[in-house]
Formats: C-alpha cells, structure tokens, sequence
C-alpha cells in the first residue's frame, strides 16, 4: 500500500476526529486534535526548510553554477558555457555524473596499462587478474573495502590453461608438458623451445632428488606463476 503523503494523513486525522467527537468519544477525539497539531508543525518546518533551500539554490547555487559554466565548463563536463540556468541545472549534474563515472573508469584502466608499459606484468590478463587490480584500486583510491572473489568460479579462472601461442618468452611461468602435472618453464631463444624443471633421482629409492633441464617443442599449454596473496587480497 502506498504511504500518505503529510496533507493526506491530516485529512484522515481530521476526518477521525470528527467522527470520534459525534460519537461522543471525547478522550480519542483531544488524541486526534493533538496529533494533527504535530503533523502541522511538522509540515511548517518542512515548508520553512523548502523555502530556505530554494533561496539558497536561486542566490548561490546557480549563480556559482552560471560563473563556472562560463570560465571553466570543463568542469561540469560539458563543452561551452551554457547561459541559462534552467537548461545548466538540467544538463550540468548530468554531465557531471557521466565525466565522473568515465574517469573512474579509465582511471583504473590505468592501473594494468601502466604496469604493462613498466615491465611489470605480461599482456595475458585474466578476469580474476582484472577483478583483482580492480579490488586494489578501489581500496588504495577510495579506501573502499571489497570481498575477495574466491569460489570455485574463481578458481576455475586461475587455473584454466591458457593456449602457448600467447605465452609471454620473456617470462618463467607455468607450463603442462603432458605429464599431468604443471611445471615451471621458460622460453630458450638459443634452441628455440621452451625449457622446464624436470625432477630426477640419482638412486632407485627416491631420496636423491634433484631438477635438471628438459626442452618440450609442444608443450600442452601454460599458466602465470601463481602470486602470494597477502592480508587476505
């Protein structure tokens, strides 16, 4: 049921109180009266508070809105000065929310780009990789606190293989050689094929372990060395 609006409750409270009074009820009837009173003090206040916000919004808002809109209409987002306030207090706030949401959104496209540009990370993103620096940007922008994502969707994006044309050589990473298992590897630009840590044993017993080089032309696909997540991010 939708809510009374104030003029609509003092009606109701007013048509209560008459009916209460022919049928002699005179306590309910002085309750009526009473909550009437309130509803009209504050529908007073209300009116007061309008009124105090439309001078402010005729003699300061938009005025102050009219004067940047002439020097600096870049900063409302919008590309020439606009001269009429009906028009400006349509469009600004508008704009405004629009440039907002855009640059927070290439702001955080940044973020990847930049560490791309540094050296930092490899092109192969994945969606986890991309919630993640999304997760950090918000909290180290904003201070703005988010769930890490961390179920079984997640975990199938991390260790989903990715297809060898796109592995960076210029990276160790995590390569599948068809043995079951992941194992890290790296391109060798002498021999032309990717080389990977092969575990071996120098007796029949397994106690005398230890790694050496095996190059795999094929390999079955690859995956980025997994990252220490630290603080629970």
């Amino acid at each position: 049921m939708k809510p009374l609006s104030l003029s609509e409750r003092l009606n109701q409270f007013a048509t209560d109180q008459d009916d209460l009074s022919r049928r002699g009820e005179k306590n309910l009837a002085a309750e009526a009266v009473q909550a009437i009173d309130l509803l009209t003090v504050e529908r007073d206040q209300l009116a007061a508070q309008v009124e105090i916000l439309k001078s402010f919004i005729s003699q300061q808002a938009i005025p102050n809105l009219l004067v940047l809109s002439t020097d600096y209409p870049q900063c409302l987002g919008i590309d020439s000065a606009i001269t009429d306030a009906e028009e400006l207090v349509k469009i600004a706030p508008v704009k405004c929310l629009a440039d907002i949401r855009a640059k927070a959104v290439m702001n955080f496209a940044e973020l990847p780009r930049g560490a791309y540009l540094s050296g930092f990370v490899t092109a192969e993103l994945t969606v986890y990789d991309v919630y993640q620096s999304a997760r950090n940007h918000v909290k180290d922008n904003y201070g703005y606190d988010t769930k890490p994502w961390d179920d079984d969707d997640a975990t199938a994006v991390r260790t989903e293989l990715q297809p060898m044309s796109t592995a960076p050589r210029s990276d160790m990473i995590m390569l599948d050689a068809g043995f079951g298992f992941l194992t890290t590897g790296h391109w060798n630009e002498t021999e032309q094929c990717w080389v990977y840590a092969a575990v071996n044993c120098n007796d029949g017993e397994g106690h005398d372990m230890y790694f050496e080089n095996e190059y795999e032309k094929n390999p079955v696909g690859w995956l980025h060395i997994p990252r220490i997540d630290k603080g629970g991010e």
